[in-house]
């Protein structure tokens, strides 16, 4: 009875590992295309940290929280979306809300 309870955790661990193991290569794939993707990676650093501490606010609530020029603000955040390090949660006649993504947080425990 233990040899097959023992034979069981193993059938579970092995998927396990090779699902973590693909994770960390997906995130370390995702790290190693941010700088590509990344136009201006000081401003969207601070976006993705800003984000990190919001609760959602659009591209001109993040303007207005760093400064920046709201069209600025606007391409940073899409150029992210592409990114899969943020997304948008919208209703009808209400700028998006923006959010990380798993991505996203994982880039800003990793970063600060």
């Amino acid at each position: 009875m233990k040899t097959q309870h023992f034979q069981n955790q193993i059938a579970y661990a092995e998927p396990l590992n090779l699902a973590e193991k693909e994770m960390h290569h997906l995130v370390e794939k995702l790290e190693s295309g941010l700088t590509r993707f990344m136009a201006c990676p000081q401003v969207e650093d601070r976006i993705l940290t800003f984000l990190s501490h919001a609760n959602g606010p659009t591209a001109s609530g993040i303007a207005s929280a760093l400064g920046i020029n709201p069209q600025e603000a606007a391409q940073h955040v899409s150029a992210l979306n592409r990114s899969n390090l943020v997304w948008s949660q919208s209703s009808h006649g209400v700028d998006a809300g923006w959010r990380l993504s798993l991505e996203g947080k994982h880039y800003v425990r990793q970063h600060h």
